[in-house]
């Protein structure tokens, strides 16, 4: 996805919300994944989403694409060919969070599904949207077309549709407060934990929050998700930038991982390549007088590899000395965080960024059928 703007304030302002969106929308993919798998409703292997990397697992389906599907055989989809060998179905959804969406925004995709039924010799389908809200418009139009129109709370609750909203609002907004933050980032993790995969994404994705109300203690001007532009090697996001006047400017790496797990060398790499260069060509000519400070923060392990580029880029940046340069390991992340004070942070980030959560799996005792009438009087039962 690309986004194109005249003015770059335009840009700014669209980054955020279109983050959350995404993200939201990545949560809800993996729920409902989960749903459509644990429920029997698809062949298991055979589910694709639009987050797949590999251009031959898209979401497609006779050549249109989708943001989920899978092979189906529930028996209504069922076809034979001549020589009697079955042909399974589709479940295919799309899916677009964050607004109330009239006819006109869900009018290509009820084309898209009739043209799927009008072709010769396509699978039959079982078509889902998925929407916080709908105008009647256009509900009663997905009706008529054989659509469900689906909601995060109709198909898993309102816990999980107030988790959905939480995690928009939090990533979305640009300015944000230190006490909404970490009540935030418990009662989303703590409602979506259950969801295969969304607990370590959401690490990675809401560490920088975390970071952020840590170093707020030294700083009063804080800001997630920076993008930062330099006219000679483009531009780079910082993920926290704090700043102390014109005196002092840091840019903060994070790298949320569950506990244990290696930090991508490529994800070192590139901020050592191509990040770190942007923000010093930013910081000079914004704060041209300013300490700069490049921190990478994480929660994971670095391999010996990343190790070793990290040694060679604080080898040269000391014969010139153009920043100071910290890597800030799982140890001493959690003595900043404690340093800081404060109960409700310091439980957030054990909680959820620090250790595994235990999770004990009783086996429910589910008896055997019992015949209620006829039975002799005499035979006892447990119920």
């Amino acid at each position: 996805m690309a986004l194109t703007e005249k003015n770059d304030n335009g840009y700014q302002r669209a980054l955020h919300p279109l983050k959350a969106r995404l993200l939201t929308e990545s949560v809800l993919m993996k729920s409902l994944s989960q749903w459509v798998r644990h429920n029997g409703i698809i062949s298991y292997d055979t589910l694709r989403t639009r987050e797949e990397l590999d251009s031959d697992r898209a979401p497609c389906v006779a050549n249109f694409d989708f943001d989920v599907t899978a092979a189906s055989y529930l028996n209504p989809l069922l076809q034979f060919s001549r020589s009697g060998e079955i042909r399974p179905g589709f479940f295919v959804c799309d899916m677009l969070l964050g607004c109330k969406l009239s006819l006109v925004h869900l009018q290509p995709f009820i084309t898209k599904c009739r043209s799927i039924n009008s072709l010769r010799n396509s699978p039959r389908c079982l078509f889902m949207f998925v929407a916080d809200e709908y105008s009647e418009e256009a509900f009663l139009e997905m009706k008529r077309a054989g659509i469900i129109p689906a909601t995060p709370e109709n198909l898993f609750g309102k816990d999980f549709a107030d988790a959905l909203f939480q995690l928009r609002d939090l990533v979305g907004s640009i300015t944000f407060s230190l006490k909404d933050n970490i009540v935030a980032i418990d009662d989303i993790m703590s409602k979506l934990e259950s969801i295969a995969g969304v607990t370590s994404q959401l690490q990675g994705d809401l560490f920088e929050y975390i970071v952020a109300e840590t170093v707020r203690i030294n700083s009063n001007d804080v800001e997630v998700g920076k993008i930062c532009k330099s006219e000679r090697k483009g531009t780079a996001e910082c993920d926290v930038l704090s700043r102390q006047g014109n005196a002092k400017i840091t840019f903060i790496e994070c790298k949320g991982y569950k506990p244990y797990s290696t930090v991508k060398h490529e994800d070192v790499k590139r901020w050592i390549g191509k990040q770190v260069p942007v923000f010093f060509d930013y910081a000079k000519r914004e704060y041209p007088n300013a300490e700069i400070n490049v921190e990478l923060w994480t929660t994971g392990k670095l391999g010996d590899d990343s190790r070793e580029s990290l040694r060679k880029f604080q080898e040269n940046n000391s014969t010139n000395q153009r920043y100071n340069i910290t890597v800030i390991e799982p140890h001493e992340v959690r003595i900043r965080i404690k340093a800081t004070w404060n109960d409700a942070l310091i439980r957030v980030f054990e909680k959820h960024f620090l250790s595994y959560p235990e999770k004990i799996v009783r086996r429910k005792h589910v008896p055997e059928p019992v015949r209620l009438a006829g039975h002799d009087e005499a035979t006892e039962f447990d119920f």
